[in-house]
């Protein structure tokens, strides 16, 4: 008769556990590695200031993401001089993750409009990075 409680109370105990287990997320925001913005899709070129012609390239290295995660980068003009303040331009989505992912934005021909923009990165839903980045016109160039 002991030996079925014992038995009987380590189940519940196990199935306890699996079931808060299933609970937390599936990945640690900590698991971001780096995270920064580029001129190009190698990483060679770091950016924060980009001409209006630019592609943005957003490079994140996670350390060994769950294959069920989510990983979003969500692109926003914050103050630009022909946008609404904190207009969303677009949000990408990548499951499963692989350790690297390259985020792009570019405006298909057209200049970007000068201002202030940001990209934050979320991880399941958690918001893991933001970083602001702003665009010129290089009147110089034209």
């Amino acid at each position: 008769m002991r030996v079925e409680k014992v038995s009987s109370i380590l189940i519940i105990v196990m199935a306890v556990s699996f079931i808060l287990g299933a609970c937390v997320p599936a990945t640690d925001p900590s698991s971001l590695l780096s995270g920064g913005l580029f001129l190009d899709p190698d990483g060679s070129q770091p950016a924060g200031k980009y001409d209006a012609r630019a592609v943005f390239y957003y490079i994140v290295t996670l350390d060994q993401p769950h294959p069920d995660s989510v990983l979003q980068a969500s692109w926003v003009a914050v103050e630009t001089n022909r946008a609404d303040a904190n207009y969303v331009i677009k949000i990408d989505e990548v499951t499963p993750i692989p350790d690297e992912v390259v985020f792009t934005l570019e405006n298909e021909g057209n200049f970007w409009p000068t201002g202030q923009y940001r990209v934050y990165l979320y991880l399941d839903g958690v918001e893991i990075q933001t970083i602001d980045f702003e665009v010129f016109h290089d009147y110089f160039s034209e």
